[in-house]
């Protein structure tokens, strides 16, 4: 089953300790080739990125990441079992983050 999952895009970003959402979203947009150079809120930006992995299969690692970031502000569209059918997509997010960093 898993040799069959292809993924269009497989994403690391290194968030680091003092990264604001808007940073990850222009990063995972620039990764995915898409534009949101104009784009001035966050929510404009979580929007474009949502309608465009809406039909995607994604693979994203969130790397040394400090605080939560709500995922459908990165375009991750929470589904549920029934609006899954209806999608033709998959998405699979990790994330990291040392603790020995952060004992530093």
């Amino acid at each position: 089953m898993i040799s069959k999952l292809k993924f269009e895009h497989v994403v690391w970003i290194v968030a680091s300790k003092e990264c604001k959402l808007q940073k990850l979203q222009m990063d995972l947009a620039k990764n995915v080739g898409l534009n949101l150079k104009d784009d001035k809120s966050e929510d404009d930006c979580s929007y474009k990125l949502c309608n465009f992995l809406m039909e995607k299969h994604c693979l994203l690692f969130l790397d040394d990441i400090w605080q939560s970031y709500e995922l459908f502000m990165l375009g991750i569209e929470q589904v549920t079992a029934e609006h899954d059918k209806e999608q033709k997509r998959n998405v699979i997010v990790f994330t990291t983050l040392s603790e020995l960093a952060s004992m530093h």
